[in-house]
């Protein structure tokens, strides 16, 4: 009834941009449940407790995904640039994912952007730069052959 297919048959540009969104989502949204399960543990006793829990997961899921489109478009050009790529890359990956969380933040109503657009950069950038700096060293670096 469905046509069968596979990752061969997935144009590569498609594919390009659709892994780091499905990595980034499935990333946070994991870290996320791994923090939830203890409140879904409490919720035993408090069942209220288990739609926020459960929302967090998802919206994880959400801004991981929008993060990693945010990395797949601006991002992965940026390997190229000799030396600093990669950490202009991971910067760019985290930036993406606060950047995500930021407006999800302002779609909810908790957060007014255009009031406080230049209070919020500054601390974006510096939340983002260090987690950035080692997402670029300890994962998109190209591996370097071991003596």
């Amino acid at each position: 009834m469905f046509p069968q297919t596979s990752v061969d048959d997935v144009p590569p540009l498609q594919y390009a941009v659709a892994r780091p969104a499905i990595y980034g989502a499935v990333f946070l949204a994991g870290l996320t449940a791994l923090r939830a399960l203890f409140v879904l543990l409490g919720a035993l006793r408090d069942p209220r407790l288990a739609l926020p829990a459960l929302g967090a997961v998802a919206a994880a899921a959400l801004a991981g995904a929008g993060g990693g489109l945010i990395y797949a478009f601006l991002g992965r050009p940026l390997l190229r640039v000799r030396t600093v790529g990669p950490y202009l890359a991971g910067v760019v990956a985290a930036a993406g994912y606060l950047v995500c969380v930021l407006a999800m933040a302002a779609a909810a109503g908790a957060l007014s952007v255009s009031d406080n657009l230049g209070r919020l950069l500054l601390p974006l950038l510096l939340v983002a730069t260090p987690i950035g700096l080692v997402v670029g060293h300890r994962l998109l670096r190209p591996s370097t052959p071991q003596r």
